[in-house]
């Protein structure tokens, strides 16, 4: 899968960039604040559905206009060409081919990409929330279904919350708590299930790459979760999700939130058998985010028989010269686009594209 051209209208500082891509390494460069970040974060919510750094529409409208406009052919599996087209107003709409696209999972069934971004570090170093946001992704692109399924425990979950602080201020009928448990639990049981598994899978490919670049460290992965604590098999997570949410129910009842449940679940992650967020060093904690980012990139190759589209958001000036040349090496394979101050680290390179870009404006493509 690659993007073989792209044009982009009022898209934060970009008034204009209509230009094509090299399918391999596209390389961007240009001082801070210039609009690289922006330029990848267009990609992202065209491609992706999502930004990495904003949930607020209005601002990705350049000031002084009144919509944004991104639109790109792209080339999957078989040389298919697909179209797809973002407007931004109020809202966002897609299209695809001229047919309009209703949710996000609709978009994750026709295209994968990975970004790589400074931020990636919180996998290692931030909340559970910022695992769970990782694992999430990971799963919603592997398997779309997964992200509906996630969209349908939230909004039960927000309608139990709901429940829960109007309970002592009304008449509810504690049936329609229950009917909220069963969503939870069934829908649950069937998240924890497959980000065990798909965690699985990650752990083996992160422990393969972090080995290239970090010699013989070994990493592994534990699920936690408030559900498991007395689990001793998989086939038990339903009946066990169901007797904790009914355990629970006085304790979510004073605390006005349910206290249980895989929007509280977690990854531990240990290097060599020490907590990385304790124990391991900068070097390594951002070895290990990049690994496991990368890992993906199989994960996806192996689901779809077709590369992800790959961006890297200022990477690789925190990488030292060894773990840059490992990364390109294991790219090689996708179409990537890679924002920096410089491209020194393209020395032993030779298919690639460079742009600058300068207060929005791109240029080059030599």
């Amino acid at each position: 899968m690659y993007i073989e051209n792209i044009e982009i209208t009022n898209f934060r500082n970009i008034e204009k960039i209509n230009t094509s891509f090299n399918k391999k390494y596209n390389i961007f460069y240009g001082k801070n604040a210039q609009g690289k970040t922006n330029f990848l974060e267009a990609l992202s919510l065209t491609l992706n559905g999502m930004s990495h750094r904003e949930k607020n529409t209005s601002n990705f409208i350049k000031n002084g206009e009144d919509f944004s406009l991104i639109s790109a052919k792209v080339i999957k599996e078989d040389d298919i060409d697909t179209f797809i087209k973002c407007v931004i107003k109020d809202k966002r709409k897609y299209e695809i081919n001229s047919s309009p696209i209703k949710s996000r999972t609709e978009l994750l069934r026709e295209y994968n990409l990975v970004m790589f971004n400074p931020e990636d570090l919180k996998i290692i170093k931030g909340y559970p929330a910022d695992r769970r946001k990782f694992l999430n992704e990971s799963i919603s692109h592997i398997f779309p279904s997964y992200h509906s399924a996630l969209r349908k425990y939230n909004k039960a979950l927000k309608q139990r919350n709901a429940i829960l602080r109007d309970y002592s201020k009304r008449n509810i009928a504690s049936s329609l708590l229950e009917v909220y448990d069963e969503t939870l639990y069934t829908i649950g049981s069937d998240i924890i299930k497959i980000r065990i598994n798909v965690l699985k899978k990650i752990e083996k490919i992160t422990n393969e790459l972090n080995k290239e670049v970090s010699k013989d460290e070994e990493v592994r992965f534990f699920y936690s979760s408030n559900v498991l604590e007395n689990a001793k098999d998989l086939k038990d997570i339903k009946s066990l999700y169901k007797k904790a949410l009914k355990n629970s129910r006085n304790d979510d009842l004073m605390k006005g939130s349910t206290t249980i449940g895989v929007h509280h679940d977690d990854i531990n992650i240990f290097l060599n058998d020490l907590d990385t967020k304790k124990f391991a060093s900068q070097g390594q904690q951002r070895s290990i985010s990049l690994c496991m980012k990368l890992s993906l990139i199989k994960l996806l190759h192996d689901k779809f028989d077709d590369y992800p589209i790959v961006l890297l958001d200022d990477v690789m000036s925190d990488l030292d010269k060894f773990r840059q040349k490992q990364i390109l090496n294991l790219i090689k394979d996708t179409q990537s686009f890679i924002t920096c101050v410089n491209y020194s680290f393209l020395e032993d390179i030779d298919d690639y594209k460079i742009y600058k870009i300068e207060k929005g404006n791109l240029m080059g493509g030599k």
